[in-house]
């Protein structure tokens, strides 16, 4: 029964991150878009974390092994039929050699045929900075120590937030590799408020409270987002407190409310296939939305109700697909009898 709790709130958890992820990607209004940049990837980088199980990795060996099938394999099919919409879709004569140079390199922001790809490079890089790390620092608290080095480095030295440069991500993914390790750490050390103190339920409760709150703050006050980040422009070392704080309150709003729902079918099925939606929402449902109101004449416009609507559209065009896929065409996925030899080992 505990492990189905489990699966529960952490796919009601992937589901509300990929609406996130979605409607980050929609014409919203600046304030509403500024919230959600503020912790939306780190919080799936969190549940990657959470979902890691060190213990099952006899060898760096067996790590790329698996996760090359669950991370590679899908970056590279879904990176073909992401080039095959652009160029149907978008009615787009691609570039072959900068297209193959986008694909090979895996940066943020610049995989051009499907923005949102870059996920998988990253996780991937992330998945083997954290074994390696994880086997030479054994004391938790000192590697956390370490990733925090490694993530003021990624953002005051780097620079990697304006302007990330580093083939396969790796300098986005010394950003995110905290937020990987919060998520592990959590799965190590649940908080389960039951077994507390009162002294330390107090703590835990004071600290989701301050993070609820300046969640909550933070979109309902978008001026105090632009005040900081016109001051983070020339502080560094603030801009680096600033999105940890930014970060972790997010997360934990959202691990809270995921515990809260405790149970939704149609939020824990979208989170169980959050890889699909996250691969297609943009090749398929944002350019397929964009094509018709070309097509249509309508005007794009920033609006939040009308991202709202388009984001229903999307999931209901998408979610047919997903079905497809998980049974007609899993090898898309890094499943299937191919790959028989491969899951026999993970077992």
């Amino acid at each position: 029964m505990q492990n189905k709790e489990h699966f529960n709130w952490i796919d009601i958890l992937k589901g509300l991150g990929i609406i996130l992820v979605i409607m980050g990607h929609q014409r919203l209004s600046p304030e509403l878009l500024n919230y959600i940049y503020l912790f939306h990837m780190p919080l799936f980088f969190f549940i990657s974390g959470y979902l890691m199980n060190i213990s099952k990795y006899n060898s760096i060996g067996h790590l790329i092994k698996k996760k090359s099938k669950t991370l590679l394999i899908p970056y590279i099919t879904f990176s073909i039929i992401s080039i095959i919409c652009y160029s149907v879709i978008g009615q787009v004569d691609l570039d072959a050699s900068a297209t193959l140079q986008s694909f090979i390199e895996g940066k943020r922001n610049e995989i051009f045929y499907n923005v949102p790809l870059w996920f998988l490079i990253g996780l991937f890089v992330i998945e083997i900075m954290y074994y390696v790390l994880k086997k030479v620092i054994k004391n938790n608290g000192l590697l956390l120590v370490v990733i925090i080095i490694i993530n003021f480095i990624s953002v005051v030295i780097l620079k990697v937030i304006e302007a990330p440069t580093w083939i396969w991500s790796i300098d986005t993914a010394m950003y995110y590799l905290l937020y990987y390790q919060l998520g592990n750490l959590y799965r190590i050390y649940p908080i389960k408020l039951a077994d507390l103190k009162k002294v330390s339920k107090v703590v835990a409760g004071l600290f989701v409270f301050i993070c609820i709150s300046l969640n909550l703050i933070l979109l309902l006050s978008p001026d105090l987002i632009y005040f900081v980040y016109q001051y983070v422009n020339t502080e560094r070392v603030f801009l680096f407190i600033w999105l940890i704080i930014c970060a972790i309150a997010g997360i934990t709003t959202f691990v809270c409310l995921s515990k809260f729902i405790q149970k939704s079918e149609r939020l824990e099925y979208i989170g169980k296939n959050s890889l699909i939606i996250f691969t297609l929402h943009y090749p398929i449902g944002i350019w397929g939305l964009d094509m018709l109101k070309v097509q249509l004449q309508i005007d794009i416009i920033h609006s939040n109700i009308l991202s709202i609507i388009e984001l229903s559209i999307i999931l209901l065009v998408l979610l047919p697909i997903v079905k497809i896929i998980n049974t007609k065409f899993p090898i898309l996925l890094g499943k299937g009898r191919i790959l028989e030899s491969t899951r026999n080992v993970e077992k």
